[in-house]
């Protein structure tokens, strides 16, 4: 279609252009101007810029149990039935992102998407290999939650302490009932910021929000509680219930 498009407006009988010039035309006159920034995205700068640093790997250690957990928590059954596949698909991906609330007006389902489809690993035949072409591995999604913590409005600790909240949940969920002006957005709170700070940083302050959400609701039911303290140790536990629950 685009071989006719570019013959038809920059060919022999238009532009006296041969079909490879007039193609080349096609594309740097009327497709890459018009191309959304967000479509010429590169993967492997977010790897290799922010991503692979060994304190992303320390964190991601720290919290292994749980984040499998975590991980096992969300594959959900096939909606036709059977058994449940052992990576975790887009379905399973935006549940989680619901059911912790992080999909709002500063963090689009969109851009929850692209989290997931950025991070997936290439894969040389994707019909052949549809499946893991689909899919998160475990090491994929360890990338996919760097990608939100790196888009999403993550408050440091000395902003939490100067606004008076005891834990990055307190603001989250006044936060989310009325945007608090106590901690002023950061202009790199987007998809694809200039973001300077470490994503160390705002991966474990990520981490914190799903944790406590999961804690305090682990079924997804939208029924934030904070009638229980809050115990990491048993986190991990809490997640092994619930995924027994959704069968093998």
């Amino acid at each position: 279609m685009l071989i006719r498009i570019a013959a038809g407006k920059y060919g022999r009988d238009v532009g006296n252009l041969d079909l490879c010039a007039a193609f080349s035309q096609l594309i740097e006159n009327n497709l890459l101007p018009n191309i959304p920034p967000v479509a010429l995205t590169d993967n492997n700068v977010f790897r290799t810029e922010r991503l692979y640093k060994e304190h992303v790997d320390d964190v991601y250690k720290k919290h292994i149990p749980v984040l499998k957990a975590l991980y096992s928590r969300y594959r959900l059954p096939p909606k036709g039935g059977g058994l449940r596949k052992k990576v975790l698909f887009m379905d399973g991906w935006m549940e989680l992102m619901e059911n912790t609330g992080l999909i709002d007006e500063s963090f689009t389902i969109l851009e929850a998407r692209l989290c997931f489809l950025w991070s997936r690993m290439k894969v040389v035949e994707e019909i052949m290999d549809y499946e893991r072409y689909t899919a998160l591995t475990f090491v994929d999604f360890l990338e996919a939650l760097g990608r939100v913590a790196d888009t999403k409005m993550i408050p440091t600790d000395e902003e939490l302490t100067k606004a008076g909240y005891s834990n990055r949940y307190a603001w989250y969920l006044e936060d989310k009932q009325s945007p608090t002006e106590s901690i002023p957005r950061r202009s790199s709170a987007r998809l694809n910021g200039d973001s300077k700070r470490p994503l160390h940083k705002k991966i474990e302050g990520l981490l914190e929000i799903i944790f406590r959400c999961i804690w305090y609701d682990p079924a997804g039911k939208g029924q934030q509680s904070t009638d229980q303290e809050f115990e990491y140790e048993s986190l991990a536990s809490t997640l092994v219930k619930v995924d027994k629950s959704l069968g093998p």
